[in-house]
């Protein structure tokens, strides 16, 4: 089921040392799940608890912050693998 990833998620540094076996076997595990977001939908905010982690597969995200005027600041551009 997610032997179509494995490619893909064998580039990302997180998994760079991790065998294509093992890497399914983790998969398997841990059954993850592929969310789609909507152009400008937010993923989550700052002081957000979070309780997964995320890669991107297709597309870019923005991390923004709001300056003290309440400007939003990009302070960083997430692409596919990231």
């Amino acid at each position: 089921m997610y032997e179509i990833w494995i490619p893909f998620l064998s580039k990302n540094k997180l998994f760079e040392d991790i065998s294509e076996v093992e890497l399914l076997a983790m998969l398997n595990c841990f059954k993850p799940v592929i969310r789609d977001y909507s152009k400008d939908e937010l993923v989550a905010l700052e002081g957000d608890k979070l309780s997964h982690i995320g890669i991107i597969l297709q597309g870019t995200a923005k991390v923004l912050k709001e300056n003290s005027e309440g400007n939003s600041v990009i302070i960083s551009l997430l692409k596919p693998q990231d």
